[in-house]
């Protein structure tokens, strides 16, 4: 959930990366996961108005001025934390899958 281990990864290992703040909840759903992938997506595009565009769905904000002057990619990443969206999860099996999706973030991570 950190900016500056954007920037240390990115300058370390080479790798893109974004930061993610989960939601009051603290626990992952299939909103988040599907969150994730839009925003690593987007990032993986290289194109800055992919990623602009799915930073402002998963904030629920738009940009501020000073947020759409930025126009290296990897500069947007090393600043903006990704707004995890909260989500009713209804279904068991969804829930279960949802852990199992949870879990390997975790150990990928």
């Amino acid at each position: 959930p950190s900016t500056e281990l954007v920037g240390k990864i990115r300058d370390t290992l080479g790798i893109k990366a974004l930061a993610f703040d989960p939601c009051d909840r603290g626990e992952f759903n299939v909103a988040q996961v599907e969150g994730i992938m839009l925003a690593l997506r987007a990032l993986r595009s290289n194109d800055i108005n992919r990623l602009r565009a799915a930073f402002k769905s998963l904030a629920k904000r738009t940009l501020t001025q000073k947020e759409m002057t930025i126009t290296d990619i990897d500069e947007f990443a090393r600043s903006m934390t990704f707004t995890l969206p909260a989500a009713k999860v209804l279904d068991t099996e969804v829930r279960r899958l949802t852990d199992i999706i949870s879990k390997n973030i975790r150990t990928a991570a």
